[in-house]
């Protein structure tokens, strides 16, 4: 897969989530500042993956977020959700 295909699966991984969480102040944020988010993942993702190991750490975040709340694990999905914070946040501050 290419990397503009991947950005758009990540954007729609995020906006999936927001919508399930039911939360509708999360949702219209979220949609009021699209583009910006929509620049931020994209942006984010080419930082993060500038060091190639990052890919595959990138990739099992996902499928962590995606299995915490899967399994309605809510301890679980704030710890992997941090996890993916701290490795955003790590390559967006350089």
């Amino acid at each position: 897969l290419d990397e503009k295909y991947n950005v758009v699966l990540d954007k729609e991984f995020h906006y999936i989530i927001a919508k399930e969480s039911g939360n509708r102040l999360i949702v219209s944020i979220l949609t009021a500042v699209s583009s910006l988010m929509d620049s931020f993942i994209k942006e984010a993702r080419e930082a993060i993956l500038s060091h190639e190991e990052n890919k595959e750490i990138l990739l099992q975040h996902h499928e962590n977020i995606y299995r915490a709340l899967a399994e309605r694990d809510e301890e679980k999905a704030a710890e992997v959700m941090q996890e993916h914070m701290n490795l955003i946040i790590r390559y967006m501050e350089l």
